[in-house]
């Protein structure tokens, strides 16, 4: 009912924003005992014949899988998130089913609304949020014995930002091989190369299988969503209350002179605010 309620205020089919019913990685967060949860983030495949969504996942409850239905007259989705009982936390995983409703927010790019559960033994209903996290490429390179023209950051050993451990792009030169492929870009992650599965290794094995990977190389790689730029206000006594990482110089990031968010702390409670963000300008307002 969520999804099929017909409205013809403000509507126009013509011109909605598909864009938004993306498959790929998503992340999520939901609000219960008067604090926010996660995020946790999951996969979601949108069919767009028959305007279903199917994912899996898992967060701080248990495993889970998702089916639901969307709309994009009413730029609604609407899921039923159900838990695998006997994973995760065995107190709050009752293999129960979650309902989740939500519209797209297009001023805050994600969807929001409720979460809503009834067993015997619970029922409550909070806020919840859904954000588009990345998806999923492939791409072709044809070495011929020369170098890639890329370099990367991260790993197991050398985290980028923290626990970020993936292996991401981090440069990629000027008129050489990778410049020319469309599909790849920096800050890509690679989650394979050829049929190697490189998500949970150190930086200079990844480097190795490059090396040793021959004239013809797969790369399967997860792209995140478009980067958003915003303006945050921070109220503070003096003290920020975030650490930053980066610069020329002291480049956190390989050939990234860039100045990135490395902690936030409990004096900055600003929740727009988030780790990995890149700065770009500040100015000081006095009031």
């Amino acid at each position: 009912v969520f999804i099929k309620n017909h409205t013809t205020e403000n509507c126009n089919p013509e011109k909605s924003d598909m864009s938004m019913f993306k498959s790929g990685h998503w992340k999520s967060q939901y609000f219960q005992y008067g604090k926010w949860h996660g995020p946790c983030r999951f996969s979601l495949t949108f069919d767009t014949n028959s305007m279903t969504v199917k994912g899996t996942g898992s967060d701080d409850i248990g495993k889970f899988t998702i089916n639901g239905i969307y709309s994009h007259e009413t730029s609604r989705l609407g899921l039923s998130k159900k838990y695998q009982l006997g994973t995760g936390n065995k107190t709050e995983n009752l293999g129960h089913t979650v309902t989740i409703q939500l519209t797209w927010n297009e001023t805050n790019n994600q969807f929001e609304g409720k979460w809503y559960v009834q067993t015997n033994k619970y029922h409550g209903n909070d806020k919840f949020q859904l954000k588009f996290d990345g998806q999923h490429l492939s791409t072709n390179l044809n070495s011929d014995d020369k170098s890639l023209g890329f370099t990367i950051g991260g790993g197991i050993d050398k985290p980028v930002l923290n626990h970020f451990t993936s292996i991401i792009i981090s440069h990629i030169y000027e008129n050489a091989l990778a410049d020319g492929v469309e599909q790849l870009k920096s800050y890509d992650i690679l989650l394979r190369v050829n049929d190697i599965d490189i998500t949970n290794m150190k930086q200079e094995t990844v480097v190795d299988i490059l090396k040793r990977s021959g004239k013809q190389i797969k790369l399967f790689i997860r792209r995140l969503s478009p980067p958003i730029i915003k303006t945050i206000e921070l109220q503070h006594n003096g003290r920020l209350g975030i650490r930053i990482t980066g610069g020329i110089g002291r480049e956190y990031i390989p050939d990234d002179h860039g100045i990135f968010i490395k902690h936030i702390n409990t004096l900055q409670t600003n929740d727009r605010l988030e780790i990995g963000d890149r700065l770009l300008q500040i100015s000081s307002m006095v009031k």
